[in-house]
């Protein structure tokens, strides 16, 4: 009787350890181990929208994590502010195997603030849990509730996170009640597989199975247009007390202009003290440059995140009051003092970085972080960066140039496209005057002025002290053996602005002497060594952000008793990816190289790929070129 008693309980004991067991590894299809650094094993997502006040989601996550390329993917990050809340959370730890290795408490779980560094307020806060568990492959499964109390933003469905990625499983359930309107959008993943309608709400299903890893190659499209996605956004929606519609930018225009429309008012000492100031200029160009010149020298730039704060600008007499505001701030300050001068302008919301996505225009939904003002003028519009007090005056940078915003104003919102800085004008122009000696020591100056985009390859350094200067030269020439004398920098220009760099310098060992030769590096200054990854088979079109023009004219003095031996071709190199070409001149003792290159903004075809690799290849094997020198 004992012996059976103990086989019962030994059988009840593996039986119940059986349960324990899942998400092992041996489970996973072979196919989706492809280019794979973590497999998403299970993703789902309940989203329950409930009326126009507020949503929420029901979200349990797994994922596999096989290296350290993934390894950020393996534990607990979740934002929350006041307007959202996160509950029911939990964290478990698998093996290999399947089997638990850890369980994670409410105390494994810190709850802190999501302070940027650069915010003054902000009630965005992170619930995390590390999980610094590094026996790979392991399994993380979490879970949690949340609840948001609007719905300005319902949260997408991005089933597949990043790149390098597989999914075994996602779904994400979307439940309405009947009296809910929203838009939906997906790319690439199947239409819903199930609809179910009640008479009291709708539910919608999608499924995304065994997805293999999609391999990151460099200067890919954006991700938007690669990667799986499901975008919710209401027609009615509420935030914080206001709300709104979105079913048409106009009308979310409307929604924006509420919250900004009786914030434009002055104290009285601020509109003379703008007016006197502007009293004498000649034309409203002028009077603009003053007012934003004011506002540049009289605020500073911090980010305000408070609930509708993050949305809504606070009062400009508060700006007035304190120097700095939030771009919402500032920009709606700029506004004002326009305003004051019987100027009108225009609050845009954009989103805004240099790698950023752009906003999908097809898609009504709240997509932006920054905010701009654009001024109608005779010329052209007048566009501004208030957020920045070194901003040359009318450019905005790589940071909003050439995408969609959404202009503010009393009749609604207005898709406009902000400037484009064509090719030419993203200029580096570089003269060098030589002389190199017997010993292979090269002595000159040069001077390079840079203009539109490229002015912001120096003007972090325009600011800086003369040490710190001279130091970020050294860093970014990155020359051995070189030794820098005297340096000055010049700038100026509104609208497209320029930078000069006047330098000189001295380089040790520029080139090698062999016997009665001299083997000279013909490119001193701006070679190219960048060569795309070599890729077998590209899969996904080509897409390259930089424009710009490169200029370089560099005149060597030879030493005395010596002539070209040797001389690189002239090179011309026309593509759709750019246009590279150089050629050296001589004359009498002096060997003038001139080097031009342009890099084209584009979408190229994948099967174009080994065509774009071979262009930068050739590049960078004629910068490296050198001339031969012979004394007889």
């Amino acid at each position: 009787m004992k012996k059976i008693l103990y086989i019962l309980v030994s059988f009840l004991s593996i039986s119940a350890f059986a349960k324990e067991l899942k998400y092992p590894i041996k489970e996973i299809p072979e196919i989706l181990k492809e280019n794979a650094d973590a497999i998403i094993r299970n993703y789902s997502i309940t989203t329950k929208v409930r009326g126009k006040d507020h949503s929420t989601s029901e979200v349990i996550f797994a994922i596999t994590i096989f290296n350290k390329k993934a390894q950020k993917l393996g534990g607990f990050f979740k934002a929350y502010d006041k307007t959202s809340s996160i509950a029911n959370y939990s964290l478990i730890v698998y093996n290999s195997n399947g089997e638990v290795i850890k369980k994670s408490k409410n105390k494994d779980f810190i709850d802190v603030s999501a302070y940027d560094g650069f915010s003054l307020y902000s009630d965005n806060r992170l619930l995390i849990n590390r999980n610094n568990n590094d026996k790979f492959p392991y399994t993380i499964e979490y879970r949690y509730n949340q609840k948001d109390n609007q719905t300005l933003y319902i949260p997408p469905f991005f089933p597949v996170t990043q790149f390098n990625i597989s999914v075994e499983h996602a779904q994400f359930n979307l439940e309405l009640t009947e009296t809910n309107q929203v838009r939906i959008k997906t790319k690439n993943i199947p239409d819903y597989t199930d609809t179910t309608f009640t008479s009291s709400k709708l539910v919608y299903t999608w499924e995304l199975n065994n997805f293999n890893a999609i391999e990151d190659e460099k200067y890919m499209p954006n991700s938007t247009e690669i990667l799986p996605f499901i975008y919710v956004a209401p027609n009615d929606f509420h935030y914080e007390g206001y709300s709104g519609n979105m079913s048409s930018w106009k009308n979310f225009g409307a929604w924006s202009w509420n919250l900004i429309k009786d914030r434009d008012e002055l104290n009285e000492n601020t509109i003379n003290e703008i007016r006197t100031l502007t009293s004498k200029a000649n034309s409203d160009e002028e009077k603009i440059k003053i007012a934003y010149k004011f506002l540049q020298e009289n605020t500073r730039y911090v980010s305000i995140q408070l609930g509708i704060g993050g949305f809504q600008p606070f009062d400009p007499n508060k700006v007035d009051e304190t120097n700095y505001g939030d771009c919402k701030a500032l920009t709606n300050y700029m506004r004002t003092l326009l305003k004051a001068i019987n100027i009108e302008s225009n609050y845009v919301i954009i989103r805004a970085g240099k790698n950023s996505e752009y906003i999908d225009t097809d898609f009504v939904a709240q997509q932006m972080n920054h905010v701009i003002l654009n001024i109608p003028n005779k010329r052209d519009t007048i566009w501004l960066e208030c957020t920045n007090q070194r901003q040359p005056f009318g450019f905005l940078g790589s940071f909003t140039n050439d995408r969609m915003g959404l202009e503010i104003t009393e009749q609604g919102g207005i898709m406009v496209n902000t400037p484009i800085y064509p090719t030419n004008l993203n200029s580096q122009f570089r003269t060098f005057n030589c002389i190199i000696n017997e010993d292979c020591e090269l002595q000159g100056n040069f001077v390079t002025s840079y203009s539109g985009l490229q002015y912001e390859n120096v003007n972090q350094y325009l600011y800086l002290d003369k040490d710190e200067q001279k130091e970020k030269l050294y860093k970014k020439l990155d020359i051995s053996g070189l030794t820098i004398n005297n340096f000055k920098f010049n700038h100026g220009g509104d609208f497209i602005p320029y930078a000069s760099l006047d330098l000189d310098l001295i380089i040790k060992n520029y080139g090698q002497k062999n016997g009665n030769r001299l083997i000279i590096p013909i490119n001193p200054l701006n070679i190219n060594t960048f060569i795309p990854k070599k890729i077998k088979k590209r899969k996904y079109p080509i897409k390259t952000k930089w424009t710009g023009y490169d200029s370089d004219t560099v005149a060597f003095t030879i030493p005395k008793g010596y002539k070209p031996e040797y001389l690189p071709d002239s090179v011309n190199m026309v593509s759709p990816f750019g246009e590279y070409k150089t050629k050296i001149l001589v004359a009498n003792d002096t060997i003038t190289y001139i080097r031009d290159l342009k890099l084209f903004k584009g979408e190229f075809a994948a099967s174009e790929y080994e065509e774009f690799r071979k262009f930068f290849k050739q590049i960078a094997k004629y910068d490296a070129d050198k001339m031969v020198l012979i004394k007889p």
